[in-house]
């Protein structure tokens, strides 16, 4: 798994996962990323990005510290 770790209020903050590319992937297998801070709790869809590459990403509302699973 690959991510930065800060990003700025309003700037693309993006996992990266490697997973599953047998069958069909687009529609075989959903992702989805939990963000939550003191401020927001959202919950965003992945995607597939291909080569067995998955990807969540989400744009923070508020400053201040999120967590993520």
């Amino acid at each position: 798994m690959t991510y930065n770790s800060a990003v700025r209020k309003w700037d693309v903050f993006e996992v990266t996962l490697e997973g599953r590319s047998e069958g069909n992937p687009y529609t075989d297998f959903d992702i989805k990323g939990s963000f939550s801070s003191n401020e927001e709790q959202v919950t965003v869809d992945g995607f597939y990005d291909g080569n067995g590459i998955y990807k969540v990403r989400f744009m923070p509302s508020f400053e201040g510290k999120y967590r993520f699973e």
